[in-house]
Order: structure tokens, then C-alpha cells, then sequence
């Protein structure tokens, strides 16, 4: 009989761990779900990241391409203009010599 006090306490002791081991448990299943959310999405920014940078790589490298070309035609251009230029010169010049 003086045991069953003590079994009863035993008893209410081992409900209460129980409870707070499910409980416990529940949340370490969300935190698990959460981890899981985070990976994927550290993984998806990882990808994204990835993806820029090949971006930036590919519009640097086009970039340096236009520049090139670009460069060309400005001096395509200015060779042009220099060729107007002397062309109106000797144009100028040429009705001059045939008042003489």
C-alpha cells in the first residue's frame, strides 16, 4: 500500500516525460521539414548565382566583341570622313584652277 503513492507519482512522472518527448519530437519534425526548405532553397540560389555569373561572363565577353567591332567601324568611319574631307578639298580647289 505505501507503494502505491510512490507508483502513482512514477506514473504521472512517465505521462508527463512521454508527453514531452512527442512534443519534442513534433518539433524536431518541423525543424527537420524547415531544414529541408532551407537546403532547397540554398541549392536555388546556388543555381541562380551560378547562372548570373555565366551571364556576366557571356556579356563581358560580348561586350569585349562589340567593342571590337565598334573600334573597327569608328575607324572605317574616320578613314571615310578623311577621304570626303580631301575629296571636297580637291572639289574646292578645282574650279579655282579652271577660272585661271
Amino acid at each position: 500500500m505505501t507503494s502505491f503513492p510512490a507508483d502513482l507519482i512514477l506514473l504521472a512522472a512517465l505521462v508527463v516525460t512521454t508527453a514531452s518527448v512527442a512534443l519534442l519530437n513534433r518539433r524536431l519534425k518541423a525543424v527537420d521539414r524547415l531544414n529541408a526548405d532551407y537546403g532547397k532553397a540554398l541549392a536555388e540560389a546556388s543555381s541562380a548565382l551560378i547562372c548570373a555569373r555565366d551571364a556576366l561572363d557571356t556579356f563581358g565577353r560580348d561586350g569585349r566583341e562589340v567593342l571590337v567591332l565598334l573600334a573597327g567601324r569608328i575607324d572605317t568611319a574616320h578613314a571615310l570622313l578623311a577621304e570626303i574631307d580631301a575629296r571636297q578639298s580637291r572639289a574646292s580647289l578645282a574650279p579655282e584652277l579652271h577660272d585661271r
